[in-house]
């Protein structure tokens, strides 16, 4: 998680954070239309760690997509966009198109007006893992409307630089019933996908990024 050292206000809320100089998850993504899947995995595993401990703090993070984490200068996950945090209640169930994110990255059960769970999280890791291996979340459609559709119905067509493994795990993520579908972060690691990860190491940063951003004068 970023660090915030303080808060100000002018005419808007200013968070004072320190200076990422990695840039942008998604600038990333774009510069070379997808990552490899072993690059994948790699942010992947961060972002896991990084679920693991909101949601173990009973927070969930609402709106995980590319634009949602910088890198640091040694080429580390960080998560931002702190505001869009939340503690998830039964009671607030509301009209899904009216929630905080990004409308491409919804689960059905949030279109359909249910309550947000930290189950909801585990599909934005679905939809996050989909969109660095073919540049696109799976259900995209520039007609809003026409894209919920495909949230709720449509098939979920297997990447073609997708693993059998990874194959399976999305197919565990991105599950229409929030009940069925993969949300246990140990069994989400025990996930043949990651077999060899050292998650401690992971936890501590010790793992050596695959890409290192250039250093910035």
């Amino acid at each position: 998680m970023v660090q915030v050292h303080g808060w100000f206000a002018t005419d808007k809320v200013v968070t004072v954070m320190p200076h990422l100089s990695g840039g942008e998850l998604f600038y990333e993504l774009t510069k070379l239309q997808y990552f490899t899947e072993e690059r994948t995995k790699f942010y992947t595993t961060q972002i896991i760690c990084g679920l693991e401990y909101l949601h173990a703090h009973g927070f969930y993070y609402c709106d995980l997509k590319p634009e949602a984490f910088l890198l640091s200068a040694q080429g580390n996950i960080v998560f931002t966009w702190l505001g869009r945090i939340s503690v998830p209640h039964k009671e607030q169930a509301k009209n899904g198109t009216t929630w905080s994110g990004s409308s491409e990255y919804l689960p059905p059960e949030v279109i359909l007006g249910e309550s947000r769970t930290f189950a909801c999280d585990w599909w934005g890791l679905g939809m996050v893992i989909y969109e660095m291996i073919t540049k696109i979340p799976p259900f995209y459609d520039e007609d809003i409307q026409r894209m919920y559709h495909k949230i709720l119905e449509g098939e979920l067509i297997r990447p073609i630089n997708c693993s059998s493994q990874l194959w399976d795990l999305l197919q565990k993520l991105i599950v229409r019933d929030p009940q069925k579908r993969l949300q246990d972060p140990i069994q989400i690691k025990n996930h043949a996908w990651f077999d060899g990860v050292d998650w401690a190491a992971v936890e501590r940063l010790e793992v050596q990024p695959e890409f290192v951003p250039p250093s910035k004068p």
